[in-house]
């Protein structure tokens, strides 16, 4: 399917097939009308917030996970957090970056690995099958969910945990002499 459709698109974008224009048009209008003004908005207020209790400045989890792994890298004390401690290690890197700008990057990670979990790892797993109209009601339904658009108000970062713990599986049963990253990928997601 998808060396069909990359040899379509060789030869003619147009003739791409009728879901590519239809998912190309809602993620563009998705992420311009949707992403970018509630979440990425520069005055870090959620937008719509009637149906989200949000915390102003957005991204009020990652701002207190960061903050803590700022605290432990310039005093070496383990901050006390309701997060387990490799946390600390994993959002360490943000520290050196801004809260906005850290805040960024993590909607697109969580953005990516949504994309990764619900569309591509299904494709890797069930082969080049045709995209099945119940496959799509399932990417759109999650994709304007409550709990995803609170897992981006908070600045979250489960949906980034599962995403290791899917690619840790499909390494375990799909490349065996990779088991020790999948086991590694797997104990990072538990974490």
């Amino acid at each position: 399917m998808i060396d069909n459709i990359n040899q379509q698109k060789n030869d003619d974008p147009l003739k791409l097939p009728l879901m590519t224009w239809v998912l190309l048009g809602f993620f563009i209008t998705f992420l311009s009308f949707f992403i970018v003004p509630i979440f990425l908005d520069p005055s870090e207020k959620m937008q719509f917030n009637q149906y989200i209790p949000a915390r102003l400045p957005i991204g009020h989890d990652f701002r207190v996970i960061v903050s803590a792994s700022s605290s432990w890298l310039h005093t070496g004390i383990v901050p006390t957090t309701l997060y387990p401690p490799f946390t600390l290690i994993f959002f360490s890197p943000f520290t050196f970056l801004s809260y906005e700008t850290g805040y960024k990057i993590l909607v697109l990670i969580i953005l990516l690995c949504y994309v990764l979990i619900t569309w591509i790892f299904p494709r890797w797993i069930n082969g080049p099958k045709d995209i099945s109209p119940f496959a799509v009601l399932i990417f759109m339904t999650g994709l304007v969910s409550y709990g995803f658009q609170f897992e981006l108000e908070r600045g979250q970062w489960n949906v980034i945990a599962f995403t290791f713990c899917l690619i840790a599986i499909y390494l375990f049963h799909y490349h065996p002499r990779h088991r020790w990253l999948a086991y590694l990928l797997f104990t990072v997601s538990v974490q």
